[in-house]
Formats: C-alpha cells, sequence, structure tokens
C-alpha cells in the first residue's frame, strides 16, 4: 500500500484534528500547531507529497466543524476507531501518534478528552500512548 496517499492524509489530518475537537475548544494555536505537524510529518512520510500550510489550514477550517460535532456526540468513539483503523497498515502510525500526542499537550496537560482520543488510537494501532523518543 502506497503510504502517502489523499486518502491517507485525509485519515491522518481527521484523527489530529479530533485530539483539538475533542475538549470543545479550537484556539489559533491549536490550528497553526495542527498545520505544523502535518508538515513535520510530510518530512516523515513523503516530503515530495503534502498539501501547502494554506491549503492544511483551509481543510482544517471546513472540516473542523463537523468534527467538533462529531466528537461531541455518541459517536464520538467510533470517528476515531474508524479512522484509526482506515490507516491499519500505514507504516508511521508511531509519527502519527507523536504528533496526536503533541497536539494534545499544547495547552501543558495530557489529561482529559485529548487523552481519551491518544489512548483510543494507540490502542487500535496496538502502540504506547506515550510519547517516542525520536
Amino acid at each position: 500500500m502506497a503510504q502517502s496517499t489523499p486518502d491517507n492524509w485525509q485519515h491522518i489530518m481527521t484523527l489530529m484534528a479530533c485530539v483539538i475537537a475533542s475538549d470543545h475548544t479550537v484556539s489559533d494555536a491549536e490550528r497553526e500547531r495542527f498545520v505544523t505537524n502535518v508538515r513535520q510529518l510530510a518530512d516523515v512520510i513523503d516530503p515530495n507529497n503534502f498539501y501547502e500550510d494554506d491549503t492544511v489550514r483551509r481543510w482544517f477550517t471546513a472540516k473542523i466543524p463537523a468534527i467538533i460535532k462529531d466528537m461531541h456526540s455518541p459517536l464520538g468513539d467510533l470517528v476515531v476507531a474508524e479512522t484509526a483503523m482506515a490507516l491499519d497498515s500505514f507504516t508511521q502510525k508511531r509519527a502519527v501518534l507523536d504528533a496526536m500526542i503533541d497536539l494534545s499537550t499544547l495547552d501543558g496537560d495530557f489529561v482529559g478528552q485529548e487523552v481519551e482520543v491518544v489512548n483510543l488510537t494507540a490502542a487500535y494501532w496496538d502502540l504506547s500512548p506515550v510519547r517516542s523518543k525520536t
């Protein structure tokens, strides 16, 4: 399976947005860290095939209202689970999880709904929800 596909990027960005959306608030700092983390993931996954920063911002702005709604419905865990499972054969899951952890700790804490999204994703991928040292 090709690692850097539009579908994979959609799933990666959705999981990262689920972390941000899980606590009911979206700050400018979170949006900009999201953009930064997508760019950094592109360097790991495939530096020749990623979205420009403005495209990532537009994606985030367009998608985040629906993701917030989903995360605050009874289907929130299902959205995370289905998205994580869609990346089951993706080989760079650790890098994605680390980016999710980074987003979840932007405000200095690793607690609450954000950690639940990270832990659920880590469980589906059979990874530790502790950030790697790399």
